[in-house]
């Protein structure tokens, strides 16, 4: 499981990128057609992703590239709990920082 860094609350298009092992046009994909990832843009129109969005990030990597399920899948899984999976996924993220501090 990839850790999130203990501290940092928002992350570059690149960080994402290189914590789910994807492509920088396949997480814009992923955001036109799944609305689970709305990162929020600053000044200079870059794109900047909560720690709750990397969570739907990593989760959708998981489900499409490593368990091999299609987009259509892979939102079917995550919205029969909506909440839990994200959450879920955010606390071992948590948990895992703590132990290795």
């Amino acid at each position: 499981m990839t850790k999130l860094p203990p501290k940092k609350r928002y992350f570059t298009i690149g960080e994402v990128c290189t914590l789910a092992n994807i492509k920088h046009t396949q997480l814009r994909y992923w955001e036109k057609k799944t609305k689970l990832i709305s990162p929020n843009r600053i000044s200079n129109n870059r794109r900047t992703y909560s720690r709750q969005d990397v969570s739907r990030v990593l989760l959708l990597a998981r489900l499409i590239e490593g368990e091999g399920k299609s987009i259509k899948d892979s939102l079917a899984i995550i919205e029969s709990t909506p909440d839990s999976a994200s959450h879920l996924l955010s606390v071992i993220s948590e948990i895992n920082t703590i132990l290795s501090e």
